[in-house]
């Protein structure tokens, strides 16, 4: 696995690449990746990730609304997901820059049409961020959770996890 920086708008941010995918993005340099092993990762093509550059192009290009769910998902090393949390962000990687969904309509779009809460628990270990775009995904009476508790690290600062789910969305021109 290698380590690349990011340079976000949060700072230079660590971006953990296997076999030439993004698996893990930490939006606060100071938060240890979740452990990452897994046997699958070689079992699949080569991604298109071979530096820091391509990590940087990558990920501002997801920021500003120019891949596409074919682009995010050649991009991105899911091997840590169960299937149905693979069928989630593939499904998510497809919600459109300035586009939300709900959970539930996110889980009918993965084939669950009764799973929203499971939706939002496979949501909730989404360890690519930015990249499959967990912000865009809406409760049905509001703006919904994201990311852990307030005391979650992860963030850039330590933010509030519903001011930074709102900050992006306003990146996106989404008033949520």
């Amino acid at each position: 696995m290698q380590i690349y920086s990011w340079s976000s708008p949060w700072g230079a941010l660590p971006v953990a690449v296997e076999n030439g995918r993004i698996c893990a993005i930490a939006l606060d340099s100071r938060a240890p990746f979740a452990p990452i092993a897994n046997a699958a990762v070689g079992r699949r093509a080569a991604g298109p990730i071979t530096s820091a550059r391509d990590v940087n192009r990558i990920l501002n290009a997801a920021l500003r609304g120019q891949l596409s769910a074919r682009e995010r998902i050649a991009a991105t090393d899911l091997s840590w997901a169960t299937e149905f949390e693979q069928r989630v962000l593939r499904a998510l990687a497809g919600v459109r820059f300035g586009k939300t969904v709900t959970y539930g309509e996110l889980a009918a779009a993965s084939g669950s049409p009764r799973a929203a809460r499971a939706v939002g628990g496979a949501l909730g270990k989404n360890r690519v961020p930015v990249l499959i775009p967990c912000h865009r995904v809406l409760a049905s009476n509001g703006i919904g959770g994201f990311g852990g508790g307030a005391g979650s690290s992860w963030r850039p600062g330590a933010t509030d996890p519903i001011a930074f789910k709102r900050a992006l969305l306003r990146g996106e021109g989404v008033d949520a």
